[in-house]
């Protein structure tokens, strides 16, 4: 969360108790080559970049001790001063100021520092399109100022300074561009480089990346908004989903920094984050538990689009920056899964033909009956919840909800409603009528009594018509009433 104005600190650039603009932000893309790794290495901007004029003074924003006056790479351009709120070895936040000329930082390791207090002068940039910058961190360590002096990599970068500076006066909202050629959005499998094309019906487990930018009041010099939300609207909708949110902790560079980069970037010859004067961004909005946090274990998240009825679909996104300005912008995508559903539906009692159960599915509007057997098959059932519902006269309803999002075989067996015994024809009762329904079943192919268990009349395991002269016996004769199996 920001800040109120009220609470913020000075900036560390004068004017001290204005807004300034950032020419790069907290969370940006930044690739770093790692002598010590022999590689390349995908981190984030781990603080923000106050542009100033050249030899402009830098302040402390805070009162401190100075922990280390160091440089990176050995470079004359990346000189920094260190200070934190404990003279002592424990662990304890601190500020990081960087791009000062070595022999303008005026303080030694261990002195005070008050707030407001010169801390130096920031260097002329010597990169074309890269504006003359101070570079502010909020940083997390512990140990002796060795370890301070040493352990730069392992700083934890633990939140956006402008939390505790404030708003940036920034009156314009951020914006987007197509992540992959005419689309907005570029879909893709979780995890992979498999993308959908433009038309075609997405299915399973995908990502939804976008490419998102911010000017951050400064124009000209592309970085990353500072919050990105989604929510998915259709036949099933999501609430809006907070995917990322740059203002807690990075980690450190020789921490989780990389892969909490990789959860939030995209890197594939579609869509590469990269930086050359500016800023090429790709993020995967999907890989987020929800609470905006960047934790790397949400990579596995994604959009399981089974759980999603089959049809049209639109993704919106918002993007907003610091200062609460926001754009809102979205995609209509196509969801399309199928899975096979199959099974046998077997009776209770004695019936011998299994087939004629109907089975149906909705919202898919599928309808199928068993076979003689008593097996069925649909060879594809749309995805998400579906009610599955399996009937048939004389035998209780099964209804169940399922969810579509892999292919299921099942056997259930129904059961028999209660019958009175002899009533082949459902009435609830067992008379002369009963006779004449089962000689029509027995000789003109008429309906099977319901079920076929109450036209057993005589108990021999089958209705015939024994089962008829049974009940007539038993209506005119005084003979036996009928009996169930």
């Amino acid at each position: 969360m920001t800040c109120a104005i009220a609470l913020a600190l000075p900036w560390p650039i004068a004017p001290d108790s204005s807004s300034h603009a950032v020419s790069y932000f907290y969370g940006g893309w930044q690739g770093m080559w790692r002598q010590e790794l022999s590689r390349n290495v995908n981190y984030f901007h781990t603080g923000i970049d106050i542009p100033g004029d050249t030899m402009a003074t830098a302040y402390a924003v805070q009162s401190g001790y100075v922990k280390a006056i160091i440089t990176i790479f050995d470079s004359d351009y990346h000189w920094r001063i260190v200070t934190a709120d404990s003279a002592g070895s424990q662990e304890c936040d601190g500020w990081l100021y960087a791009h000062l000329y070595q022999t303008s930082i005026p303080f030694s390791v261990g002195d005070y520092v008050e707030a407001g207090d010169s801390l130096g002068v920031i260097v002329t940039w010597p990169y074309p399109n890269t504006p003359v910058h101070l570079h502010l961190s909020r940083i997390r360590f512990g140990g002796s100022p060795l370890d301070w002096t040493y352990g730069f990599w392992d700083y934890e970068v633990s939140a956006n300074p402008l939390n505790y500076l404030g708003a940036i006066g920034d009156e314009t909202a951020p914006f987007m561009e197509n992540a992959w050629g005419d689309r907005l959005f570029a879909i893709c499998t979780n995890r992979t480089g498999q993308y959908f094309d433009a038309g075609e019906d997405i299915s399973g487990d995908v990502d939804i990346v976008c490419s998102a930018y911010d000017y951050g009041g400064y124009g000209g010099y592309r970085t990353s908004p500072y919050k990105i939300e989604y929510t998915i609207e259709g036949d099933s909708s999501t609430p809006w989903t907070t995917s990322f949110e740059f203002s807690g902790s990075l980690d450190s560079y020789d921490g989780e920094m990389e892969a909490l980069s990789h959860m939030v970037y995209k890197y594939d010859s579609n869509c590469n984050t990269t930086f050359t004067d500016s800023l090429t961004a790709f993020y995967i909005i999907t890989n987020t538990d929800g609470d905006g946090i960047l934790e790397a274990e949400d990579t596995a998240y994604c959009w399981p689009t089974a759980m999603f009825h089959n049809g049209d679909y639109n993704i919106f996104v918002r993007i907003s920056d610091f200062d609460g300005n926001s754009t809102v912008d979205s995609m209509m995508v196509t969801v399309g899964n199928y899975f096979a559903f199959s099974g046998h539906i077997g009776l209770e009692g004695s019936y011998q033909d299994l087939g004629a159960t109907v089975i149906s599915i909705s919202p898919a509007n599928l309808t199928a009956a068993t076979a003689a057997g008593g097996d069925f098959t649909f060879p594809a059932v749309g995805g998400g919840y579906q009610t599955v519902s399996i009937s048939r006269p004389g035998y209780v309803t099964f209804d169940t909800l399922m969810l579509f999002d892999r292919s299921h075989d099942v056997e259930i067996t129904l059961s028999m409603v209660d019958f009175v015994c002899g009533d082949a024809n459902f009435d609830a009762l067992a008379n002369i009528a009963d006779a004449v329904y089962m000689i029509n079943f027995v000789f003109k192919n008429g309906p099977a009594p319901v079920p076929l268990d109450a036209g057993d009349a005589n108990c021999d395991g089958s209705a015939n018509v024994a089962d008829a002269v049974y009940l007539i016996n038993y209506v005119f004769k005084g003979g036996p009433a009928p009996c169930c199996p």
